[in-house]
């Protein structure tokens, strides 16, 4: 990977950042970045490096930065032994397997009709609700706009 940053009003050269990635003994894999002496003078200048995470690298447990030049090792994590009768399980799954298929996503496991009807309850209980305060202010106004009141005049009461 390379990288090109501007410092002000001057170009530096070119950044050169390798990557590559080794297995480790209790799983995962370890991502190796490795810098050229012109990133460690960026650094050191305060301007920033940036690196993707290749997904060939697998599950990424740690990782080490370092300087030097030369290729690195991209040895793939191995294979996960899977108990009888299933198939082995990688730690780095290839984009057609982590892409999850239109029927997982909304297969039987989701309650779409369970949802729905409870949404449905939702809004016809909002509903009935605010035509019950409209009910409500309805019944307060007729008296007030009749010049009544809501309550029997004092005298009346035996």
């Amino acid at each position: 990977m390379f990288f090109r940053s501007n410092s002000s009003s001057r170009l530096r050269s070119s950044h050169t950042i390798q990557v590559g990635w080794q297995p480790l003994p209790e799983g995962g894999t370890e991502y190796l970045i490795q810098l050229d002496t012109a990133a460690l003078d960026a650094l050191r200048d305060g301007l920033p490096l940036h690196s993707d995470i290749l997904p060939e690298a697998g599950t990424v447990r740690s990782y080490r930065i370092f300087l030097g030049s030369g290729p690195l090792k991209r040895e793939a994590a191995p294979t996960i032994p899977a108990p009888k009768g299933e198939t082995p399980k990688s730690p780095a799954p290839s984009a057609a397997q982590s892409a999850p298929s239109p029927e997982t996503e909304n297969g039987p496991d989701k309650p779409w009709p369970a949802l729905t009807l409870a949404l449905l309850g939702l809004f016809a209980s909002l509903g009935a609700n605010v035509f019950l305060g409209w009910l409500v202010v309805g019944m307060r106004r007729r008296p007030m706009m009749q010049g009544g009141t809501l309550h029997a005049p004092r005298d009346a009461v035996p």
